[in-house]
């Protein structure tokens, strides 16, 4: 009995079959001249890639979205299905405003550093650490002390404040 799937298996296979012979009764010069011009034109192609500083903050940014965003679905599944306790959904609840709050901060910080010390930053909270990561080639103490302070002007509690440069 022949049904849909052996009628694709063998529509495929001819195809395969037909396209190996074809590849197979070919010239060689043809292949040879195909390929030796892509090889010339890659290398008159060849071009040093330049990271800047600001894409190092813009990865930063990237790989610290895509997990709060895997952090913020799970915690969300958790809060619709039906066989968590109203306890736990208050406590899921809570750690969600907690992740918006945090994000809304590093935002807020990152555009304080921008406008008063001319840096890009990028500005991670977590508990009581917070990481700042400083767009500069040059690594200056000074920098790094006035990044500190103004973390810590936002909090009323001390905080463990880390400045990296990249």
């Amino acid at each position: 009995m022949i049904n849909k799937k052996n009628i694709w298996f063998l529509t495929l296979f001819s195809l395969i079959l037909a396209l190996s012979v074809y590849y197979v009764t070919m010239p060689s010069e043809v292949l040879l001249d195909v390929y030796g011009n892509v090889d010339k034109k890659e290398e008159n192609k060849k071009e040093d890639v330049v990271v800047e500083e600001t894409d190092i903050i813009a990865v930063y940014h990237l790989e610290d979205e895509t997990t709060t965003t895997k952090e913020l679905d799970l915690l969300k599944m958790k809060l619709v299905d039906a066989k968590t306790t109203i306890d736990e959904k208050n406590s899921v609840y809570d750690k969600i405003k907690d992740i918006e709050n945090n994000k809304n901060l590093e935002a807020n910080i990152e555009k304080q550093i921008k406008d008063e010390l001319k840096y890009k930053a990028f500005v991670k909270i977590k508990d009581d650490t917070i990481m700042v990561v400083i767009s500069s080639k040059k690594y200056d103490i000074s920098i790094a002390n006035k990044v500190m302070k103004l973390v810590q002007k936002n909090f009323k509690e001390t905080k463990y404040i880390t400045v990296k440069f990249e």
